[in-house]
């Protein structure tokens, strides 16, 4: 199954570029087509930059202004080309080659998802204790308010089917860190079952998720969302 990847980018000039060159490589072996799609979503630094200089083997999108992780991926789901639609985060904690995994799934299976909570997962890098443990509290929050029976919301490895994707990408409200958690819901709602695979994942710092940062606006950006859906 050819496969189109979404990459959303916020001021990640340090990190994006050993990804993305990992992953044009793997493009140019691949036993199957891949479209490599980078959002670029209104970056100060020259993340920009170092994506052009990948030339014609990335599509590179643009946002004027920082709109969020959901708003660059829904920016995706409507360019994507390919029949399977996958997301992956820019630092690379998931290596370009998990890709397989994912299309061999997707063959198969509407929507997929990846959990560095299933069997046969293979973490390089562990997580600080403390963002363990505020992980755990958020999936717990967000199986209380949305039952989705998936305990790893934030994974940021997900694939479906492009019609679904532009299904999706007309229903999805939420622009921000949350939009992970809507897009799941969404499709449990619809019926989907959600189709886990277990991945090869490390711990990369930088990240701009700040759970714990402010646990009371965490728990309202997910309240306000129940209310809204």
């Amino acid at each position: 199954m050819a496969l189109s990847v979404i990459i959303p980018a916020y001021n990640e000039e340090t990190r994006i570029q050993p990804f993305l060159s990992e992953l044009v490589a793997f493009k140019r072996r691949a036993a199957y087509p891949v479209e490599l799609i980078v959002v670029d979503d209104g970056s100060k630094d020259k993340t920009v930059d170092v994506v052009k200089k990948l030339g014609k083997d990335v599509v590179l999108l643009r946002h004027e202004k920082n709109r969020g992780k959901g708003a660059a991926i829904r920016t995706g789901y409507a360019a994507a080309k390919n029949a399977g639609v996958v997301f992956m985060d820019a630092d690379g904690s998931t290596p370009a080659r998990e890709l397989d995994k994912m299309e061999a799934a997707l063959q198969a299976n509407p929507v997929v998802v990846a959990s560095r909570k299933e069997p046969g997962t293979r973490i390089v890098v562990s997580q600080p204790l403390r963002r363990i443990l505020l992980g755990k509290a958020f999936n717990f929050l967000v199986n209380l308010l949305f039952p989705i029976g998936f305990y790893d919301a934030l994974c940021g490895f997900k694939g479906l089917s492009r019609p679904l994707a532009r299904e999706l990408a007309n229903e999805l409200v939420s622009d921000g860190w949350i939009f992970d958690v809507e897009w799941l819901y969404r499709l449990k709602r619809k019926g989907y079952q959600l189709k886990t695979i277990p991945i090869e994942w490390g711990h990369v710092e930088g990240s701009k998720m700040r759970l714990g940062l402010n646990n009371l606006r965490m728990l309202s950006d997910l309240v306000e969302l129940r209310l809204k859906i």
